[in-house]
């Protein structure tokens, strides 16, 4: 009879090298799904990121452009004599402001949208300025006359001191800067000792009759002067960011945004339709724009996301990045409001 001592018990050490060997695989092909898993997620997740900042992006700067030269119900007389001013031919428009502060201060003369381009450098970033009266109004709740008399207004409304505004009656307008505000907020005043740039009268002008401000038949825009750029985020991660500066104050919309171009649409035959883009040098007579078109860059926060370097074109033109973060180029053309054919 065969001792029960002498029978083998545990696993030898072929067995062992085996039972090793195959563990590897398999955990090798777990870290292997693990890793496609991971790469998947990181390129799906920069992918819905920079989808979701570009289009927000866009519609932000399309919404503003759309409102560009808006001037309530005045009907803004267009550049009939070619000569890059609109003073001359808009008499019952008035812009009261000493904008010898600074040309920026002309609501009247300065073009609605402005740029900044680098000639024929598609990695440089543009700028963009656009001016204009915001969306809402509101309307006189008095009889302005004399016309040197403060505006009263409802108390439903968000006026400042040093507010640049707009009052029309439809068939003429003035621009000036709200020098005092009630604590209840229905009467403004204006006054020349307003901030800068200040006005230059404390009434208003007038050159006909029906120009006075009358209650209920006269409102009040807020003027606003936005300037879209590219800069360096705020937040410290040194990623690029999309800046919006409206009325001198700067703000940060969203990190990610790359590059911004931009061409301008210049209607040559008064229809009211571009019918040429064009960088803003290159542009005749700004006061003849109705359009813009633009491009955004956006690209993902972390590098690595794609296998290869990803080239992206804009307007025909290709560009090659350093790194390998997932790029998309987002483009639009909008046209302005008040200049549509």
């Amino acid at each position: 009879m065969k001792n029960p001592n002498t029978n083998q018990s545990g696993l030898s050490l072929v067995e062992i090298l085996v039972a090793l060997v195959i563990s590897l695989f398999l955990l090798g092909g777990i870290v292997q799904v693990y890793m496609g898993n991971k790469t998947t997620y990181r390129f799906s997740d920069s992918s819905a990121r920079v989808q979701e900042n570009g289009r927000f992006a866009l519609e932000a700067i399309a919404t503003d452009i759309r409102m560009a030269g808006f001037t309530g119900c005045y009907s803004l007389i267009e550049d009939e004599n070619g000569d890059g001013d609109l003073s001359d031919d808009n008499p019952y428009l008035f812009n009261q402001l000493d904008f010898t502060a600074g040309a920026d201060y002309d609501f009247v003369d300065q073009p609605a949208v402005d740029a900044t381009n680098t000639a024929g450098n598609w990695t440089t970033t543009d700028t963009l300025t656009i001016r204009g009266a915001q969306t809402g109004q509101t309307t006189l709740t008095a009889d302005l006359d004399p016309l040197t008399d403060p505006v009263v207004v409802s108390a439903a409304n968000s006026f400042s001191v040093d507010d640049i505004v707009l009052i029309t009656n439809c068939f003429s307008a003035n621009i000036f800067q709200i020098s005092s505000v009630s604590a209840d907020q229905t009467t403004l005043g204006h006054g020349a000792s307003a901030g800068t740039p200040g006005n230059t009268s404390d009434g208003f002008e007038t050159s006909i009759p029906v120009s006075e401000y009358r209650s209920n038949s006269a409102s009040i825009f807020t003027l606003q002067e936005i300037t879209y750029s590219i800069g360096v985020s705020t937040s410290g991660s040194g990623e690029p960011a999309l800046f919006r500066t409206l009325n001198g104050t700067n703000e940060e919309l969203i990190e990610g945004i790359e590059n911004f171009q931009i061409l301008l649409g210049e209607d040559t035959d008064g229809d009211g339709s571009a019918n040429q883009y064009l960088e803003r040098d290159s542009v005749a007579n700004l006061q003849n724009v109705t359009a813009v078109r633009l491009w955004l860059v956006v690209r993902s926060d972390q590098d690595f996301v794609v296998d290869a370097v990803q080239s992206y074109t804009i307007n025909g033109n290709d560009v090659t990045p350093a790194d390998r973060r997932f790029r998309q180029v987002f483009s639009t053309t909008v046209a302005l409001r008040s200049k549509a054919g």
